[in-house]
């Protein structure tokens, strides 16, 4: 099964803040010029994805992962891949009294290429993961006044060669994250935070991991209650689509539903991430990114998906 980052993924080295942003090539996007309120200013959607930012986040370049934004929305950070120059940015944007400033690459990042970055619940602390000069890694930056702290790496299991390009973090700290077997099929697992660091690593059962079948790009709900992510099983719209699992009492996943028709299409749909207020999903379509209410979240539940459970199965094999 091939993976889903030998289709959409590019590798490359992470250039600093300082290189004219011209650099950037036919990638350059349009002045985001005067900007207010949440979500960049953008008017939001209602049930229907429409894509997020044109010409300002999603760009003729592909975006690799959705925007992420701090607790108190007043923060955005995404991933673009950058034609012909083979490199990753992690590019950053505030809002400030003056609006939204002009998304740049992010000065606090050190290292390899910056995938899918995320923020912690309470806002103080930003994850990525990066790639280094012979294995991938889980990075945090920790708030130190206006700016970030150098980043560093979380450290195992999140500290592999195996370790795809994508995490996911619960309110409690636990992770989310993609290891790829011998196979080449991609596998989600967790690892539970605790005083001297997280647990090892724990793949959650078939429910999600689909013997045969990749299942990546993860976003755990901040309560644990749903797992989102994206896998190539039989049944979809298309080569990959999104998929939501619930989880029961006593700690089971339902079987993985598909989100539906209105989600997912012939193209590629992965890297799924809902708002910290819970207002709308975005996802990866093709090379854009595009956003939606998230009350496609609840229909797929109140449709029947989760209401039927493997209390026996648990929740790891």
């Amino acid at each position: 099964m091939r993976s889903v980052v030998s289709i959409i993924i590019l590798t490359g080295i992470l250039v600093p803040q300082g290189v004219d942003q011209g650099s950037q090539g036919p990638c350059r996007t349009q002045p985001i010029g005067e900007r207010h309120g949440p979500y960049l200013g953008e008017i939001p959607p209602g049930n229907e994805p429409k894509i997020f930012a044109p010409n300002l986040v999603s760009s003729v370049c592909s975006e690799h992962s959705v925007p992420a934004f701090s607790p108190d929305g007043r923060e955005a950070v995404w991933t673009r891949m950058v034609e012909g120059s083979r490199k990753a940015r992690l590019l950053y944007t505030r809002e400030e009294a003056a609006g939204w400033t002009e998304p740049g690459i992010a000065t606090f990042i050190t290292g390899g290429d910056a995938f899918y970055p995320f923020f912690s619940a309470d806002g103080g602390e930003l994850y990525y993961v990066s790639r280094d000069l012979f294995s991938r890694s889980l990075k945090r930056t920790r708030r130190e006044g206006d700016g970030w702290s150098r980043p560093r790496k979380v450290g195992s299991p999140m500290k592999d060669k195996q370790l795809m390009w994508s995490a996911s973090m619960s309110g409690t700290g636990t992770v989310y994250f993609v290891l790829i077997d011998d196979g080449g099929v991609e596998r989600i697992y967790r690892a539970r935070r605790t005083e001297r660091g997280y647990d090892d690593e724990e793949m959650l059962s078939e429910e999600v991991n689909l013997a045969g079948y990749s299942a990546s790009t993860p976003f755990i709900a901040p309560d644990e209650s749903y797992l989102l992510f994206s896998s190539p099983r039989p049944g979809g719209s298309g080569a990959w689509d999104l998929l939501i699992s619930f989880t029961a009492a006593d700690g089971s996943w339902s079987d993985a539903c598909n989100l539906g028709p209105t989600i997912n299409t012939g193209a590629i749909e992965h890297s799924p991430g809902v708002t910290p207020d819970g207002a709308y999903l975005f996802f990866i379509r093709g090379s854009d990114a595009y956003w939606v209410k998230a009350d496609a979240i609840e229909r797929t539940r109140e449709g029947g998906c989760g209401a039927t459970f493997n209390p026996g199965g648990g929740l790891f094999r």
